[in-house]
């Protein structure tokens, strides 16, 4: 060999040997032995087949992969090209050595990646398919066979029409020139044809949920199409429209029920009060300590009767009023809820204070109910002796107001947060703190009337702030009322 040839080959990167025709080795390059894991001058004159694990005769081999063992006793898989050449009339092979570890295992990796996604697509609960860009099935999983009744030979090759009802299921249609006409990426939700019905091959129709996504495979532009049959769906929807329907009929008529059944009760419970009263007053001389102890009664449980009577009549409106909404200032409600407590603020000496109000779309005389039953709660509902401090405050939550009433009363434990919204819920009887339980119900159905929500954050002796949300319609802030 040449010494400017064998300068060539010794910088070679892939391996380079020659061989006689008895197969013995007469050269090998540094890339050769590294291959295998010897220095060159090892292998010269040793037979190449003691490298392999299989048989090999240049003589009838020409390109392909081989099975190499390295020094350390490793296998060595390699692709090998082997050439026939002369060298001073002396017939020789040339061979062309590259380590193939690299590609096997990214093949490797590819062959099992192929396999995780043939089980996905073949176990998928979803029907998978894969379309041309002519809209023709080249794929069709065991979903889609379920789901139209076709085996995936029948539909595969041919256009995805046949899975859908008419007018697309003819010849000449939408369907088939959204396929031919467009390569952007399309789903149900967006502007192409798909239909929201799916057709079996027996004739019958029924809703599915169908979108497709657009990819290229080797320049090939394709889409992958993922159907759910929606008829389970549709029907659940169906079933929870109609005891939806039949929830709102029913909380109607035990609204309508309350109110009239809490009106008609005003009548007899005026009626027992009046008549106690007039008993205590007539018939004064003739009543003993403990008949005037019973009529007293009497009287305090008509009275908490009426209350009740009162608040309900109250509640049952909220369902029933026809709700306008106008701008609202809620400096000027809250002014007016201030004046309507004017005798329970002074009474108890508590210190309102109002910050910084916006002005929101709302029903007035809905909340002006609502911030003065929370301001009454935050003054009622205090220790002995204690001096109500009530802070309302309001905020900014982006799309909606939140609100909030603070106060240093006696607070709420944590596990009745939620039980102190519900109708007639009470923590406290009637002789500790006079009420019916329905103050707060009321307040979280008038924030529900205005579409937010309401929720407290409080601990016993730690006082109680509860906050609501509404819809924010943002004009100006109103100053702030100084206490």
């Amino acid at each position: 060999m040449a010494v400017d040839v064998k300068v060539l080959f010794d910088a070679a990167p892939d391996g380079f040997v020659t061989l006689d025709t008895g197969g013995m080795i007469l050269y090998a390059n540094p890339s050769a032995g590294r291959l295998f894991g010897y220095d060159p001058a090892e292998l010269h004159g040793h037979p190449f087949h003691v490298l392999l694990t299989e048989s090999f005769d240049p003589e009838l081999f020409s390109r392909g992969e081989l099975t190499g063992r390295h020094r350390s006793g490793r296998l060595l898989p390699f692709d090998l090209s082997v050439s026939l050449y002369e060298d001073e009339g002396a017939r020789r092979y040339a061979l062309i050595l590259c380590d193939a570890t690299a590609r096997k295992a990214a093949e490797g990796r590819a062959r099992a990646a192929r396999t995780r996604a043939e089980a996905v697509f073949d176990h998928a609960s979803d029907g998978l398919m894969t379309l041309n860009a002519h809209g023709v099935i080249d794929s069709f999983n065991p979903a889609c066979e379920a789901m139209f009744g076709y085996a995936a030979a029948d539909v595969i090759g041919r256009h995805m029409k046949v899975l859908l009802p008419e007018p697309y299921h003819s010849g000449h249609d939408g369907a088939i020139r959204y396929f031919e006409t467009t390569q952007d990426q399309r789903t149900s939700a967006g502007d192409g044809p798909e239909p929201a019905q799916g057709r079996r091959k027996d004739g019958s129709v029924f809703p599915m949920d169908l979108s497709f996504r657009q990819f290229t495979l080797d320049d090939a532009i394709g889409f992958c199409g993922i159907v759910r049959d929606m008829t389970e769906v549709r029907a659940e929807a169906d079933r929870r429209d109609s005891l939806l329907e039949k929830l709102i009929d029913s909380n109607t008529e035990l609204e309508r029920f309350a109110y009239v059944a809490s009106h008609d009760m005003q009548e007899p419970v005026r009626m027992i009060a009046n008549f106690s009263e007039i008993i205590r007053d007539d018939y004064a001389d003739r009543l003993d300590a403990d008949a005037k102890e019973y009529l007293d009664i009497l009287a305090g449980s008509a009275e908490r009767l009426q209350a009740m009577i009162r608040d309900l009549l109250q509640y049952a409106r909220l369902g029933r009023e026809g709700l306008t909404y106008a701008e609202i200032d809620l400096y000027d409600q809250l002014s007016h809820v201030r004046e309507n407590l004017g005798e329970m603020i002074r009474e108890s000496k508590a210190v309102v204070r109002i910050d910084p109000m916006p002005r929101v779309h709302g029903n007035a005389v809905q909340l002006l109910r609502l911030f003065q039953n929370l301001i009454a709660n935050a003054i009622k509902y205090q220790p002995a002796d204690n001096v109500p401090h009530v802070v309302v405050s309001a905020r900014d939550d982006g799309t909606q107001w939140r609100f909030c009433v603070a106060d240093n009363g006696v607070g709420i434990d944590g596990a009745f947060h939620q039980h102190v919204f519900e109708p007639f819920r009470r923590l406290q009887q009637w002789d500790q703190v006079q009420g019916t339980g329905l103050g707060l119900a009321i307040c979280r159905r008038i924030v529900e009337n205005h579409d937010g929500r309401m929720w407290l954050d409080s601990a016993p002796g730690d006082g109680s702030r509860f906050y609501f949300t509404l819809s924010k319609s943002l004009i100006r802030t109103a100053p702030e009322v100084n206490p």
